[in-house]
């Protein structure tokens, strides 16, 4: 992971173990055990878990209509959230209009656009894995220690990305990472909302240092952060 406290400096030491944080001005970068957590100047919270996932944290005082893209307007608002990245005033209500016009390609991962046609559910195409994302989807999702989050985050709509996705996806499918995907994400959100998930990846399920290894060869080291802050321990 690469960071830059501004668009020009160079962030040249390295940052080390898990549970310490880095501190310059009123920017704090800190690392827990499966998050690289920044806090920006105007206490915006960018949290990313280094492989598919992040979120962006706004405090409760941020005003409305300041924000644009997937994190929509910010403002109680969701037919005005489809805001095209090509103008402010561009809006659709096609999510796949909306997804193509921001996304982020480059020559290393290309990023192609997504028609109307491709938005099939892929279970319809492979009607085996369904079965069994099913099956593994709720033997974990709905069973200690998930279930502790169940009054606050309602499982469902997690459990129908988690078997959609573990039909369509290719990625890693032989190391389980479209269910740990899932589980990861339902596992963050129930954090965000007071009621941490504790001790739910093991050796057979989601390893954490596999999870590591993964990120490490994807282009995205977990271990090595740069930046030009003095590490301090967390406490």
């Amino acid at each position: 992971v690469s960071t830059q406290s501004t668009g020009s400096s160079g962030i040249n030491a390295e940052y080390g173990g898990e549970g310490m944080a880095a501190h310059h001005t009123n920017l704090a970068i800190q690392r827990t055990a499966e998050h690289l957590i920044v806090t920006l100047p105007n206490k915006i919270v960018i949290q990313w878990d280094g492989l598919h996932m992040g979120f962006l944290i706004l405090p409760d005082d941020f005003p409305e209509d300041r924000t644009c893209g997937m994190c929509g307007r910010y403002n109680n608002d969701m037919s005005r959230d489809y805001y095209m990245k090509h103008g402010r005033t561009d809006i659709t209500t096609n999510p796949l209009e909306f997804g193509n016009s921001w996304k982020y390609t480059n020559t290393y991962r290309p990023c192609y656009d997504v028609s109307p046609r491709d938005d099939v559910d892929p279970c319809d195409y492979f009607p085996e894995r369904k079965a069994e994302g099913q099956v593994l989807c709720q033997q974990h999702l709905y069973q200690v220690p998930f279930t502790s989050c169940h009054d606050t985050v309602d499982p469902a709509l997690y459990f129908q990305n988690c078997v959609r996705d573990w039909c369509g996806s290719e990625w890693r499918r032989s190391q389980k990472l479209p269910l740990c995907n899932a589980l990861g994400a339902y596992a963050t959100t129930c954090e965000l909302k007071g009621v941490p998930i504790s001790s739910w990846r093991s050796s057979d399920l989601c390893p954490i240092d596999e999870i590591k290894e993964i990120t490490m060869e994807e282009g995205c080291p977990w271990n090595e952060l740069e930046y030009d802050f003095e590490l301090d321990p967390q406490e």
